[in-house]
């Protein structure tokens, strides 16, 4: 018998079909170099708005055990945040941080009825802002058509008491155009997730962010940002 390719025999696979090319590059950014644009680190001034009446986000109290999907004890309205996005070979390093303000005088001064509290155990109201967390691990796949399957999200990204989410299937990081990275999380029956990136030049671009609890059959938290280039 011959080998694939050769005379009576077959094409080989990998010439019609991309999963199975030897040839395919095996890096981000040998697949695509747009990828690069994303790299880097960030920036970012987040403004958080109701998605109820698209007023801007209100803090809400703090009860213990309850995992915080939207609402905090501080201002989400106008949170500073930094994003540090590594693409090392085939894998894509997401790590983020969100500085949040001291929640202002007037919710500083509602009575909540326990287990509601307006500040969380060890910090006081109006005084201590908070910082959060998030990462997001994703890497090329065996399809070979440049998408990247997300793998882990920690932290506040992770939605979780222990703040790891080993993700399944539906959560990937792909370009959508020329300018557009699109972050889409999934947790069927649970939540869904989706952010956009759109880059006006190499070092500034504008991000939407929109989360929805699908038990709550809601949109939870909406984002407009501004992202600019550090380094």
């Amino acid at each position: 018998m011959g080998a694939c390719g050769s005379a009576l025999m077959k094409p080989c696979l990998g010439e019609t079909d991309v999963r199975y090319d030897a040839n395919y590059p095996k890096t981000i950014v040998e697949t695509d170099a747009r990828w690069e644009k994303l790299t880097g680190y960030f920036k970012v001034n987040v403004t958080s708005f109701d998605p109820v009446d698209g007023g801007a986000a209100q803090p809400g109290p703090y009860i213990e055990s309850v995992i915080q999907t939207h609402a905090s004890p501080f201002d989400s309205s106008r949170t500073i945040g930094f994003y540090n996005h590594t693409v090392d070979g085939s894998r894509l390093i997401v790590n983020r941080y969100y500085f949040k303000p001291p929640a202002p005088f007037g919710f500083c001064q509602i009575p909540f009825e326990p287990p509601a509290m307006n500040a969380q155990p060890g910090s006081t109201c109006g005084v201590n802002g908070q910082v959060d967390f998030a990462g997001v691990y994703a890497s090329l796949t065996h399809e070979h058509d440049g998408t990247l399957k997300v793998g882990r999200a920690t932290g506040s990204y992770a939605n979780s008491e222990d703040g790891i989410w080993d993700t399944g299937e539906g959560s990937y990081a792909k370009l959508t155009d020329d300018s557009t990275f699109e972050f889409t999380f999934v947790r069927p029956d649970e939540f869904s997730s989706v952010q956009s990136f759109v880059f006006f030049d190499d070092d500034t671009a504008a991000l939407s962010a929109v989360h929805t609890m699908i038990p709550m059959q809601r949109i939870v938290s909406a984002n407009t940002a501004t992202m600019v280039r550090i380094s």
